[in-house]
């Protein structure tokens, strides 16, 4: 039984890290939206500045 140990180790070591990596995954994609929509106000911001003026 104690050869099962190992592999079952590593087994529950990748599903923690496939976890992880999703949870990162969506943290980063939500970050990268908050950025995009951001820098979309700002530049249509200075763009009807700019058309306005």
């Amino acid at each position: 039984m104690s050869h099962l140990l190992e592999p079952v180790a590593i087994f529950a070591c990748g599903c923690l890290l496939i976890h992880a990596g999703r949870a990162y995954a969506r943290a980063t994609t939500v970050l990268l939206s908050a950025t995009t929509l951001m820098l979309g106000v700002t530049l249509g911001t200075v763009l009807c500045q700019r058309i306005g003026q």
